[in-house]
């Protein structure tokens, strides 16, 4: 249920019309909103009160997808008062939902939730991006001719009931390609890590994603010289390691899209430090000085 807008008369200026008579108050509206979110469950019909119980109880895969509609609303009022809201339990993924609520619906920064804390992710550079889209360009028309998409960056994949995260570069087929906000059964992920973000790409989310039971490729891609680390899954269900060098000849496969993804395509038109510059280190082209700092 939503509140109309209020209509308040600043006090300054019904000061200076009571002094003056001459000068009329001006509204400023203030916008409020009472919402029952149900704890990020969706109900359009009384059948749906019984249909959807378990939900109150049990994690549901359409919870964090259903709170990202409900922030993108409330981000346009003023004052927002929330009812039957879960504070941290198994039934949202130990994600506190007014938080999250308040951190999506206003700020400008995206954030990666693992245990129900969440995390921002800070702003690519400019290397990272290029190689981002890189990968994802020479997949788009294989991807599109097995009925796969190829997302960048902003779509969260569900890696386990409490981790959210926001792949470089991901590829979703059949139904998981027709989602709007989280995809949970991806089929490839790829990783453009840099020195702040490589534990976390080659550790946290390296044993996340093998877990993905859809998932069939783990690309880590390096900013900062030509070296991928590949893992793809084999018929029989097993991972497979493979670690690529920089040499032009290099290549990955894909089976599940009947592709191929070389070094030289993924580094196509990139500018890479030079071999003398460490990691961590400071180069002095400002187009790259902030790799280390880019989301991985």
């Amino acid at each position: 249920m939503s509140i109309p807008a209020l209509s308040i008369a600043s006090a300054s200026h019904q000061r200076k019309a009571e002094s003056s008579g001459t000068v009329e108050p001006v509204p400023q509206h203030l916008r409020l909103l009472s919402y029952n979110i149900q704890a990020g469950i969706t109900t359009s019909g009384y059948r749906h009160y019984l249909t959807n119980s378990w939900k109150h109880v049990l994690p549901c895969p359409k919870r964090l997808a259903n709170l990202d509609r409900i922030a993108g609303l409330i981000s346009n009022f003023d004052v927002v008062g929330l009812q039957e809201v879960d504070g941290g339990s198994l039934r949202s993924g130990f994600i506190n939902q007014t938080e999250y609520l308040a951190l999506e619906a206003r700020s400008p920064v995206r954030h990666e939730y693992v245990g129900g804390v969440a995390y921002a992710i800070a702003g690519a550079s400019l290397r990272h991006s290029r190689i981002a889209l890189n990968v994802a360009a020479h997949l788009r028309d294989v991807a599109r001719a097995r009925g796969c998409a190829v997302v960048l960056a902003d779509v969260k994949v569900r890696a386990a009931q409490d981790r959210f995260y926001y792949p470089d570069v991901l590829v979703a087929c059949g139904q998981a390609a027709e989602v709007e906000l989280v995809v949970e059964q991806p089929s490839l992920i790829a990783e453009v890590t840099s020195p702040s973000t490589r534990a976390t790409d080659r550790r946290e989310k390296l044993d996340a994603y093998l877990r993905i039971p859809s998932l069939q490729a783990y690309l880590i891609v390096d900013q900062r010289r030509r070296h991928v680390l590949a893992y793809t899954r084999d018929a029989g269900g097993a991972w497979r390691q493979e670690e690529l060098p920089g040499a032009e000849a290099s290549e990955v496969a894909i089976p599940f899209l009947g592709a191929r993804l070389t070094v030289d395509q993924i580094y196509e038109d990139v500018t890479l430090p030079p071999l003398a510059v460490r990691e961590g280190e400071e180069w002095e082209d400002d187009e790259w000085a902030d790799d280390g700092e880019g989301r991985g």
